[in-house]
């Protein structure tokens, strides 16, 4: 009896095991694994459709079997010949992976032990999405479409070798890599209006939390062109004042047009420009320098990303010169104050002002930007003046000095706001040394 007992629990315990071991074979259920769970290594057996796949023999690559869902196998941790396999891994190829899941510090991924290639299939539809339905990361690995606009081109030293910036409808920005494109066939698409179908693939931090998303895009024949790019000689000119005001049709996503009088220059950074009352910075594709004074036309894409609307992948082309706007006599209480007779401030913000302070500091930063620490109407004020390491043994601590700059409004919310954002503070970016005008030297007794 005390045989037949052990043997029936030795039967069980084994069975129990066998189940145990029982490989996953839906991804649905290992992406719903838990951390702990995947870390144990549990062992899969996975039938799907290739739907990413990074070039080269031992290249990992996304995989999805129907169930909604895509996993990421990391290839390149392990030694899995490629036997089985009618060349290299590419979209569309029906396979199965046998392996081990991980935990792929942000979802579950497997580490594959033996891959067969059993045919071709067709790629699972792909999800339309717009820019939100990303948050979170649940899109992780899963074939998704959408559309924007092209508004910037990278050509990267590593694969993908495309990186291309799309502005969404509906809002947001999505980088776009792309593989198996020319430079030539992805510059043409700069300002195009496309749909796009790719992979979403997440990025995240070193604990583990997500943090923003790519679209992995397996060729130019994943990209299509709605609406090719206007000549800029049909786009309107656009007043500086009308950027990002009330429209009852929904904002552009393309590139507009407009002109100005360049107050302020950083050479292949940004600049900024002024027409009548509004000034707006300006981050120019592929550097591009105009100096103070020059009247620009310019186009580019309209963006708020610190509260104020900004230009950016701008082109420039300078038209003349002219007289530079003069700068308004100003203080904090001024520039700070929310509201006025006039409505909301912000009209500070990017004008050239002359303000009077005390210098308390000087320092000289790693591109040997010249930062000048004073104190203004009691409270502390930076200005910064680019390559001015030269002046730096003229200035006294405890000098009165005049300074004439760009007013950078600095808010107590950023973009996107919850409420109507109250300034905070400001800096002041000097173009030269002929900004500072020292007015008072320090008494010492």
């Amino acid at each position: 009896m005390r045989i037949r007992a052990y043997l029936a629990i030795l039967a069980a315990i084994l069975t129990a095991s066998a189940v145990g071991e029982e490989s996953l074979r839906s991804i649905k259920d290992l992406r719903n694994l838990t951390k702990v769970e995947a870390d144990q290594g549990l062992p899969v057996r996975l039938r799907g459709v290739v739907t990413l796949a990074v070039p080269g023999e031992l290249g990992s690559f996304v995989l999805d079997d129907g169930t909604g869902f895509g996993v990421y196998v990391q290839r390149s941790r392990s030694d899995v010949p490629a036997k089985d396999l009618k060349g290299t891994l590419s979209a569309g190829m029906l396979i199965e992976v046998e392996g081990r899941t991980t935990n792929g510090r942000f979802a579950r991924d497997v580490i594959p032990a033996k891959i067969r290639w059993i045919g071709e299939a067709p790629l699972p539809d792909a999800i339309p999405v717009r820019m939100e339905d990303f948050l979170g990361g649940h899109l992780d690995c899963r074939r998704v479409k959408v559309r924007g606009v092209v508004q910037s081109q990278e050509i990267r030293s590593r694969l993908p070798s495309v990186r291309l910036m799309l502005g969404m409808k509906g809002g947001g920005k999505l980088p776009l890599l792309v593989m198996n494109i020319s430079p030539e066939e992805s510059r043409a698409l700069v300002d195009a209006e496309v749909e796009a179908e790719g992979v979403a693939t997440s990025f995240f931090n070193e604990r583990g939390e997500w943090i923003g998303v790519n679209l992995e895009v397996d060729g130019g024949s994943s990209l299509h062109v709605i609406a090719k790019p206007k000549p800029k000689e049909e786009l309107p000119l656009l007043p500086l004042v009308d950027l990002k005001q009330f429209s009852t049709d929904t904002q552009p996503l393309g590139r507009v047009k407009v002109q100005g009088v360049v107050t302020f220059s950083w050479p292949d950074r940004f600049f900024y420009v002024q027409e009548g009352d509004r000034a707006v910075r300006v981050s120019v594709r592929g550097g591009g320098n105009v100096s103070p004074g020059d009247r620009v036309e310019i186009l580019g894409y309209p963006e708020t990303q610190k509260y104020f609307a900004e230009i950016t992948g701008a082109e420039v082309e300078v038209m003349g010169h002219e007289k530079v706007p003069e700068a308004l006599a100003s203080n904090r209480d001024r520039i700070l104050r929310q509201w006025t007779s006039e409505g909301i401030t912000g009209g500070m913000d990017g004008r050239r002002v002359v303000v009077d302070a005390r210098l308390d500091k000087v320092e000289t930063d790693s591109k040997d930007a010249l930062r000048l620490y004073l104190t203004h109407e009691g409270a502390t004020l930076i200005a910064t003046l680019q390559a001015g390491e030269e002046m730096k043994s003229s200035l006294e601590v405890g000098s009165t000095i005049r300074l004439t700059g760009i007013c950078v409004i600095e808010l107590v919310a950023s973009w996107p706001s919850a409420a109507m954002a109250a300034p905070k503070d400001f800096q002041l970016l000097l173009q030269s040394p002929q900004d500072i005008e020292v007015t008072g030297h320090p008494m010492w007794w």
